[in-house]
């Protein structure tokens, strides 16, 4: 067991989660790892502040994912660990040769150490060379983290949401205008009738993109450059274009060209407000191809009711063009301001081609008024859901008596 007394806090170490006790001295909000940091040879600590991503008030952790990558002469002489603030929880990741089960010297991925806590922006990476006469750097580090769903009802069917995302104070869109050659402007959808299926956007970027309710922007500023989605002709799943999210902004470029995502990206893509007041189901559906590091970037759908808070669900890994729909009806129907959005963020190393979205179509189930003449008890209607299952709904009732 090793003991560490630093200024504002303690440490104990040992094989499992440790408790620390951390002085209320205020921290500055940690920004993204941009460059490689000596390490101490004379047994001080170094350390580093990393980020993860606001999230709605009252996210709960369910697990963290940290990647980092020091040069040394010889790994066993350090000591690596994790904390955080306002918890007094901390994470051992190498001591002098070892770590935790399933994590290596530079990778420990689906640490539970922290499940349960409240999430937090502020994170620390200490390291420790612990014997003198072998300096060495750490020359990249990132943090992801995954949080607890949120609770849905019995009958809902398929993966339950997470939170997401929470927009900074004073955010704004971009206002860099689309540099793609001229395309005809799609007409909006009208609704046929005023019960039944209802289109809300059906968007396949095959007119001018961005359009009418879509905002794209670049949630990163602080590297001083600016990337976000835009339609390209690179990777369609139909037709001739999809939405890529480093097309678009200042720095954007044609995947094509080169296939490879940005680090530090942060690349968003938003629709709405629309109204789903009237709505008994809301339901949203796009296509996804993606190439993405598992764990530590990810692409997001997330929806809100306020344009601030954002909830959804993630992917990551490889795969080919897959049809994603998803029930929005706990959340959205019966609100009439809401928004749908892809969200896409990587960490500073790694970068593979990232995720393409297609044929988005958001949509909404709205129910009829049925009259019948003669007595009616009640009425109830047995019909299929867009994923399969049949449900008994009692629909509302008017009734005329034959005189």
């Amino acid at each position: 067991m090793i003991s560490i007394l630093l200024s504002f806090a303690s440490f104990t170490l040992t094989s499992q989660a440790v408790s620390t006790q951390v002085e209320t001295t205020p921290l500055v909000l940690c920004k993204p790892f941009a460059s490689k940091q000596p390490i101490p040879d004379d047994g001080r600590w170094l350390r580093v502040c990393l980020s993860s991503f606001p999230v709605p008030e009252g996210a709960i952790i369910a697990r963290v994912h940290v990647k980092y990558l020091i040069e040394h002469p010889d790994p066993n002489q350090l000591e690596v660990f994790l904390s955080r603030d306002e918890v007094g929880l901390g994470q051992p990741l190498w001591e002098h040769g070892k770590s935790p089960p399933g994590t290596t010297f530079g990778k420990a991925p689906g640490l539970t150490a922290f499940a349960g806590a409240p999430a937090s922006e502020n994170w620390y990476l200490w390291i420790r060379d612990t014997m003198p006469g072998g300096s060495g750097w750490l020359k990249e580090a990132s943090l992801a983290v995954d949080y607890a769903p949120l609770p849905v009802p019995d009958s809902y069917k398929g993966p339950p949401p997470v939170p997401a995302f929470r927009l900074p104070p004073g955010f704004r869109p971009s206002s860099t205008p689309d540099r793609d050659p001229p395309k005809a402007e799609r007409g909006a959808v009208n609704p046929s009738s005023s019960s039944g299926w209802q289109e809300i956007k059906r968007e396949t970027f095959e007119g001018v993109f961005p359009n009418s309710r879509w905002v794209v922007w670049d949630g990163n500023p602080d590297d001083g450059l600016e990337y976000f989605w835009d339609d390209d002709d690179c990777r369609p799943h139909w037709g001739s274009w999809a939405a890529w999210p480093a097309n678009g902004g200042v720095n954007g470029y044609d995947p094509c060209a080169t296939r490879f995502y940005r680090p530090n990206m942060s690349s968003w893509m938003v629709y709405g407000p629309f109204d789903a007041s009237n709505a008994q189901v809301v339901e949203g559906s796009f296509w996804l191809w993606r190439q993405i590091e598992p764990n530590y970037d990810k692409v997001w759908f997330a929806f809100s009711n306020d344009g601030v808070n954002f909830y959804g669900w993630s992917w990551d890994g490889t795969a080919g063009w897959e049809e994603k729909r998803l029930d929005l009806s706990p959340w959205l129907a019966g609100d009439a301001s809401v928004w749908v959005g892809w969200v896409f963020i990587s960490d500073s190393s790694i970068q593979y081609e990232g995720p393409w979205v297609d044929d988005i179509l958001i949509r909404k189930y709205v129910p009829g008024q049925v009259t019948i003449r003669g007595t009616v008890l009640q009425l109830i209607v047995i019909y299929f859901t867009p994923w399969g299952e049949t449900n008994d709904r009692l629909l509302p009732v008017s009734t005329t008596h034959d005189s």
